[in-house]
């Protein structure tokens, strides 16, 4: 080993954690767009399951973003590590983001039918 990579330091638990916030609303959105290009041009009915199975799996990875999310901010919070704050803040903002607006799309669509 070199002095060079002997001097770097490891990442702590919390920008891990900050990382896998942000990487799940990035993963979410990858997933959901991949889906919708490939069955663009099928009938609803032909991907209802497929939409459901997709539609819940991408909803858990953004509960564990959130969890992540909350961990790496208490976790950097307590490290005094300003840079794991701010990613772990955009991880918990845009994965409770894409929480918010899909329950705001679920009441239009309620109301729609009413």
């Amino acid at each position: 080993m070199t002095d060079s990579t002997a001097s770097v330091a490891r990442a702590s638990w919390p920008r891990w954690a900050a990382r896998a916030s942000l990487l799940a609303a990035f993963v979410c959105f990858a997933v959901n767009c991949v889906f919708m290009q490939l069955t663009r041009q099928q009938a609803p009915s032909e991907t209802a399951l497929l939409n459901q199975i997709v539609g819940w799996g991408t909803m858990t990875v953004v509960a564990a973003g959130i969890l992540a999310g909350a961990a790496a901010l208490t976790g950097a919070w307590r490290q005094r590590a300003r840079e794991t704050l701010v990613m772990a803040a955009m991880g918990l903002t845009f994965n409770v983001g894409i929480v918010l607006v899909t329950l705001w799309l679920l009441s239009l669509i309620r109301q729609a039918r009413a």
